[in-house]
């Protein structure tokens, strides 16, 4: 039977490899071949250079992977592998829509010839979202925009002027490449790129730079970008985003900052022993510090407690089991470090920080607003410093006021305080007296005094958000006529013309019964409201104007003039007629002399930059009128009317109207 086997095996074999080759010949023959097609170049533009692909060969670029091959879908971006996961940024996504270019933007969008956008137009608004034209840099230098970005100012103590400069900073468009052959002093895209989250950085806009974030391929982060997200993520508490990135940031700088950072994530991945080898070069080089260390055992003690369980980036568990000397008060806050913060957070602790005279960071300002281990009453002092800053967030001040809780003791001497005690906890105050109010005039009584001390100390643009959702509990009545100016001021800063009007026509058909006082609250609010007038509701006349005029006599000579010539002046950029014997008071004549103008730039970008570097972080209350009329003409021609005008309300009301 063995015998018969092996004789048969050849067979059998020799059969089957037979029948294998048959049926692949069979297989070859039923299914057509594929047609060969021609391999057609396409071109890109990569970091502002031009480059074609051959789908022949092999494509290598310096710092990043590009794909092989005809592209998976046309889109105006550079086509990168879909392994690399490199989002589809929203701007590219929509720009080759023409049903979603709105008036205006087509001449952009030829401008730039569609262009493949670049590193330096990542962004998170696009025009057809909130943002501003695909040409916004169209036309300016290179070397004159990153001067110009370089100087932004961090915080403004007009939310406008805020406002303004995030949607700059967001907007995804193309920037301008300098041409000359001086490759010495041309700027990448990278730097571009790197100025705009620099200046978000230096703004304390931390969610806005986290989003931002995430569009920033791989590829394109940079050691120095690189260092920017870490440090944010650090103090948003997320460790395992910072985790992600600082084994390549040791790698490339090799820097104690880095080593530390590492030490604490190789803890949470269970690698005590690693990170206590990194910890002895810290403390042989004395880049080692006691509140780091001691923090770093306070790590070590988590990791060991939850057996390595712990999810990195997540809150612990209120007292572990463990305790260090950072439990308690201890830290100033600048001596804080985003790592500090980070692990603070992880821990779970409820840390009393000392806010000292010298303030934080912007950066550290926000990231303690958003700290759930600080007190109530803590936020509240962030609050007052992040306001001097000028970059108060309405969300976070709404979210803490609603939040707090005052003692009877507090309420009932309210009334007491002077106007520069409690700062941002006053309004809070008197936000929640408004609201805890039995009836209406009780409501409004808080609301005037609040609103008062919030005007005398500046913070009036920035509260008005607040005492919005407190006004909008009281229906505009006859009844309530004296209330009206600070009602309209409020629904006009807070963009509620609607109200604003509702209001105004309260005083308006009680001063038409012949009522002197509800005459001189009209004259008082018309100003503000022929300002943010856009449908030319409000009735301007000369004769109003003059009845204005009479109406500040009684102040002192220097501040009549300085109010007239700001109302003139804004009146005519509204193309509001002011009588020649009204100028003829000498102020324009005066302020002409002073040679003070403003010229914007070729480019809308570079405009609005140039607009906000004009009044820095003070505000468009500190330039002369004739500057501030500049500014209003040169954005209204540029189709931001609203802005223009919102400039001007903060200016007037900032100025006593």
């Amino acid at each position: 039977m063995k015998i018969l086997i092996n004789k048969l095996l050849p067979i059998l074999l020799a059969f089957f490899v037979a029948f294998l080759g048959a049926n692949a010949w069979a297989q070859e023959e039923t299914v057509p071949p594929e047609q060969e097609e021609d391999a057609v170049p396409f071109r890109l533009t990569l970091q502002g250079r031009d480059i074609t692909i051959d789908p022949e060969k092999e494509v290598e670029e310096e710092g990043r992977r590009l794909a092989t091959g005809r592209p998976l879908d046309i889109e105006p971006t550079p086509y990168f592998d879909r392994e690399e996961g490199v989002p589809l940024r929203l701007a590219q996504q929509e720009e080759l829509d023409e049903e979603n270019v709105e008036e205006g933007e087509e001449a952009a969008l030829e401008a730039t010839d569609l262009d493949p956008l670049n590193t330096d137009s990542i962004g998170l608004l696009s025009p057809t979202r909130g943002g501003y034209p695909l040409g916004l840099w169209q036309g300016s230098a290179a070397a004159e925009i990153y001067s110009l970005m370089a100087a932004l100012p961090s915080g403004s103590s007009s939310p406008t002027a805020n406002a303004m400069k995030r949607k700059l900073l967001l907007s995804a468009a193309p920037f301008p490449l300098d041409s000359g052959e001086d490759l010495e002093n041309k700027y990448s895209p990278e730097d571009f790129l790197y100025s705009r989250l620099e200046r978000l950085h230096a703004g304390g806009d931390l969610a806005s730079l986290l989003s931002l974030f995430e569009q920033i391929p791989r590829t394109e982060r940079s050691p120095r970008i690189s260092r920017l997200m870490v440090e944010a993520y650090l103090l948003d508490g997320d460790l395992t985003s910072a985790c992600k990135l600082a084994a390549d940031g040791q790698r490339q700088e090799g820097s104690s900052d880095w080593l530390k950072i590492r030490s604490i994530c190789l803890v949470l991945e269970g690698e005590e022993a690693q990170a206590r080898f990194n910890l002895t070069l810290l403390d042989e080089t004395g880049e080692i510090d006691f509140a780091y260390q001691t923090l770093f055992e306070d790590v070590v003690a988590l990791a060991r407690e939850t057996k390595n369980q712990v999810r990195v980036g997540a809150a612990a568990q209120q007292d572990p089991g463990f305790s260090s000397y950072f439990a308690g008060s201890f830290f100033l806050s600048t001596d804080l470090s985003p790592l500090h913060v980070a692990i603070l957070k992880l821990l779970g602790r409820n840390v009393d920080i000392a806010l000292e005279e010298e303030v934080p960071t912007n950066m550290m300002l926000t990231s303690m607003a958003r700290w759930q281990g600080l007190t109530l009453e803590t936020k509240l002092k962030v609050a007052d410093q992040a306001l001097s800053q000028g970059i108060l967030e309405e969300r976070f001040l709404k979210n803490l006021v609603g939040a707090y809780t005052f003692e009877a003791a507090d309420k009932e001497i309210a009334h007491l305080l002077d106007y520069e005690s409690w700062g941002v906890k006053g309004d809070a105050l008197f936000y929640a007296l408004a609201k805890e109010a039995g009836d209406a005039e009780a409501a409004i009584s808080a609301i005037q005094e609040g609103w008062s001390r919030a005007r005398m100390g500046g913070r009036a643009p920035f509260i008005a958000g607040l005492y919005l959702d407190a006004i909008l509990d009281i229906p505009p009545s006859p009844a309530f006529v004296a209330f009206a100016p600070d009602a309209v001021r409020i629904a006009l800063l807070n963009d509620r013309w609607d109200l604003a009007r509702d209001w105004y026509a309260i005083a308006r058909n009680t001063a038409s019964s012949g009522d002197a006082e509800a005459t001189r609250m009209l004259v008082e609010m018309w100003p503000l409201m022929v300002t943010m007038d856009k449908a030319r509701e409000i009735p301007y006349s000369p004769q109003i104007l003059r009845l204005w005029r009479r109406g500040v006599e009684l102040l002192p000579g220097d501040e009549q003039l300085a109010r007239a010539l700001l109302l003139y002046s804004v009146l005519e950029v509204l193309n509001y007629p002011v009588p020649e014997d009204l100028k003829s008071e000498g102020v324009f004549a005066r302020s002409v002399s002073s040679g003070a103008n403003f010229i914007g730039g070729p480019s809308l970008g570079e405009t609005l930059l140039r607009v906000l570097g004009s009044f820095g972080a003070s505000g468009p209350e500190v330039v002369a009128p004739t500057v501030l009329a500049d500014i209003m003409k040169t954005l209204i021609d540029t189709g931001l009317d609203n802005d223009a005008r919102h400039l001007a309300l903060e200016t007037l009301i900032a100025r006593g109207f």
